[in-house]
């Protein structure tokens, strides 16, 4: 139920090619860019760069379900595609230890970080 107002969203190549382009939520893009349009701006996260190829509609928070999910407000989000998610942080966690070694994949359908700090 989320609707492009500006732009495009996340199309299959962006994820097939892992490009580094991301779509903005409508006040993630206020934040970040009050005095102009974030079409073809770029944003840095961790330290790698994404151009902002869409914003949404702005959306109001969902409630939580039978107490066992949070509500979750998508008015702050940052959609990049899965592909370049995995390139760059990847989705399998390797622990070591002196006598064993251990690999898990992660299955994610969804990540949220919350920052202090547009620098952040």
């Amino acid at each position: 139920q989320l609707v492009v107002a500006e732009g495009r969203f996340l199309e299959d190549a962006d994820s097939l090619m892992g490009k580094n382009v991301c779509v903005l939520a409508s006040e993630t893009a206020r934040r970040l860019f009050p005095l102009e349009s974030p079409l073809n701006q770029q944003i840095f996260v961790d330290g790698d760069v994404y151009q902002v190829v869409g914003v949404m509609e702005p959306r109001g928070a969902t409630s939580g379900v039978g107490g066992s999910f949070a509500g979750q407000d998508f008015s702050k989000d940052v959609y990049i595609p899965i592909e370049t998610f995995w390139k760059r942080i990847t989705d399998m966690i390797v622990t070591r230890t002196a006598s064993s070694f251990e690999r898990e994949y992660l299955e994610l359908s969804q990540i949220t970080l919350q920052l202090n700090s547009k620098d952040d």
